[in-house]
Order: structure tokens, then C-alpha cells, then sequence
């Protein structure tokens, strides 16, 4: 696991000074109420509502970076206002959004500098996949998520909003009086964690009484959350959700163990993992023979612990495929990881998506 920790530390101070797949079906209807009948005339069609599709996830995920998210949305979503926001931001910033017929909780994914948030995202979150915890939201025996998803999860449900004091999942709960729809987003860690909390909230909906058919995940360069029975109970749950990974992406592979192997093939010749050499004096090895035994690692971690494997929920998502960067071109470790940096980068997937860049104020 040092090793781990040295490749993903590597890749993460490079990225701080840089900026079957699952077609988008995603625009379930439901229905608001009816108008009044008039004497001895057929009802009128009730209006459908149209819930957010790819571009509006991609562009909450984005906002989702912004501590004071409302410029935003009056910016690209007119009609849209916070509902929701914590008093205070902690290292899991999320907001909840409606235009008054349905909901958005966007939750942002880790931080790309050097501060203790961030620092408690990748070593506490991201990083944290030696324990899994068990899953008990799930109709599949046997789910468990990993340890550093668990705590995100503790630290977004623990917030309280600013107006009302409530938690997130207590202010849907009350507040969703007419089965609006609602949609769950992120980008990174913000998509690992859309997946757990909209999977308890589907359960704690379920058990409310209230519609759970409305309800989705849009999720971006997120990591896999849990291990297969969670996956299946996820996409069992939720038969449209939507998972964009860009086939460069090293992140959303992480931390599968047969994915990790892929890592040593990407981006072709310059930068190539198998030309570039790390290690210490006269013992160095290629990176991309570190990936595979990382891949190995993780693997034996799991046997050696007792868990199961992690497996990445909607299958192999959407896979999309992102333009190189043109500028970390040389065989070492930090163009390499700078790379790797860019293709995560949710400004580049917004581009490749052919979404508006948001850019915090």
C-alpha cells in the first residue's frame, strides 16, 4: 500500500498546478397534477416534467466545486435555486437545487490542492480501500462499501443546512410531498459518493411510501463505491443511472483490481508507462510494471481481509474518449501523472460533453 499511496501522491501534486455502454435514456417522466375537467370534457394530459439529462448533471457536478453555487445556476440554469446548502463547508461540500417541480443534490468531488480538506478526501477517502464496511441499504446479500466512501458518506449526511438545520436526507424526506424526481451528481469522489447516498435514500423512500421511479444517478470519473453485490443492487435500483468515464481516466478505474492492471496502457507512446522508470539508484522497474503490481496488491488485499471485489456499478459506463493534452509529452513520472491529471480534470470531461466549463466566482 506505500506504494500506492507514492503513485497516487505523485499524480496528485502534479494535478494541482494544472487546471456495454449506457446511452443517455436517462429523461424519465413523471407527471404534476392535473388541471381541473371541465363539465362532460376529457381530462387534459397531465404536463410531463422534464428531469435533468447529461449537460444539466454535468454542469451541477461543476457547481458543485463553487462554495456559493446561486451565481451559477442564475449564470447557466435560470430558474434553478438552492434549497439546500451547508452552514459550514466541510471536506464534502453539497447542495441541493430545484426549480420548484424536481431536485439536484450535487456533491463535489475531492480537492486538487494542498489543504487538510483535501488531504482528508484523498488519504481518508479516495485512498482508504485496505476495509470495507457492510451495506445494509441493499436488497442484494453480502454489499459492503469501502471504508473511505463510508466516511464521505458520514461527513455529506452530517451536514445541516443553513435556513432550516436539517440534514440532506431528513430535508428530501420532508419536503418531497408530491414524488418530485430527483437526481443525484458528481464528479470524482462527488460520484462515488451520488451512487451510496441515492442508494439509501432509494431505500428510505421506498419505506416512506414514496415514488422511487423517479429517482437517478448521473455520476462522472467516479471510483467504484462498493463491491458486486452492491453494484448489482445499484443498477437493480436504479435502471437508468448514467456513469461517464473517459477511457484515460486512471481514477475511475481505481480501485478495481483487474482495472488498475489497464493503467500501464494508456496514452499510447508519449507519455509511455512501459518507457518510463521509477525506483531508487540501480533498482527501478517501469511504471507500468508497478501498475500490475499494484493490480496484484490490491487483489491479495482483498483475500488477505476478507472482502470482495470492487466492481464499478452501470456496467463500463459510458466511455468517452478525451483529447491529449499536447503538453506532457516527455517519458517521466510527472508528465506522466500530469496527464493523468488532465484527463480527470471535470472542466475537460464538460468539453468533451460539449458542456459549458463553469468557472467558480
Amino acid at each position: 500500500m506505500r506504494i500506492l499511496a507514492l503513485i497516487i501522491g505523485c499524480w496528485f501534486l502534479s494535478s494541482c498546478g494544472s487546471g456495454d455502454a449506457r446511452q443517455t435514456a436517462v429523461l424519465a417522466e413523471s407527471t404534476a397534477p392535473a388541471a381541473p375537467e371541465a363539465d362532460n370534457e376529457p381530462p387534459v394530459p397531465p404536463a410531463p416534467v422534464k428531469q435533468p439529462g447529461l449537460k444539466e448533471a454535468c454542469l451541477f457536478s461543476q457547481m458543485a466545486y463553487c462554495t456559493d453555487p446561486q451565481a451559477q445556476l442564475d449564470q447557466f440554469l435560470p430558474g434553478w435555486k438552492l434549497v439546500w446548502h451547508p452552514a459550514r463547508t466541510t471536506s464534502n461540500h453539497s447542495f441541493i437545487a430545484s426549480d420548484g417541480r424536481q431536485y439536484v443534490v450535487a456533491i463535489r468531488g475531492s480537492l486538487m490542492e494542498i489543504s487538510w480538506n483535501a488531504i482528508d478526501n484523498w488519504i481518508y477517502q479516495d485512498l482508504n480501500v485496505v476495509e470495507q464496511d457492510d451495506w445494509t441499504y441493499s436488497d442484494v446479500q453480502g454489499a459492503r462499501i469501502a471504508q473511505g466512501t463510508a466516511r464521505g458518506l458520514a461527513n455529506v449526511l452530517q451536514s445541516t443546512d443553513t435556513a432550516t438545520g436539517q440534514k440532506l436526507l431528513e430535508f428530501l424526506l420532508q419536503n418531497r410531498k408530491n414524488n418530485e424526481p430527483v437526481l443525484f451528481t458528481g464528479h470524482s469522489l462527488g460520484g462515488n459518493l451520488a451512487a451510496v447516498i441515492a442508494s439509501r435514500f432509494y431505500t428510505e423512500t421506498k419505506e416512506a411510501g414514496q415514488a422511487v421511479d423517479v429517482l437517478n444517478v448521473i455520476s462522472f470519473a467516479s471510483p467504484a463505491a462498493g463491491n458486486s453485490a452492491f453494484a448489482r443492487d445499484f443498477d437493480n435500483k436504479f435502471p437508468h443511472a448514467l456513469r461517464v468515464e473517459a477511457q484515460g481516466d486512471i481514477v475511475a478505474k481505481f480501485p478495481c483490481a483487474s482495472r488498475v492492471a489497464e493503467l500501464g496502457k494508456l496514452y499510447g507512446k508519449q507519455p509511455s508507462a512501459s518507457q518510463i522508470k521509477v525506483g531508487y539508484k540501480n533498482m527501478t522497474v517501469s511504471l507500468s510494471t508497478v501498475f500490475e503490481t499494484m493490480s496484484s496488491a490490491l487483489s491479495l488485499l482483498e483475500l488477505k481481509n476478507g472482502m470482495s471485489s470492487f466492481t464499478q456499478t452501470c456496467g463500463k459506463g459510458m466511455l468517452i474518449e478525451m483529447k491529449p493534452s499536447g503538453k506532457n509529452m516527455l517519458n517521466d513520472v510527472q508528465s506522466w501523472f500530469a496527464e493523468a491529471g488532465y484527463q480527470h480534470g471535470v472542466a475537460q470531461y464538460a468539453t468533451a460533453l460539449h458542456v459549458p466549463v463553469v468557472e467558480c466566482k
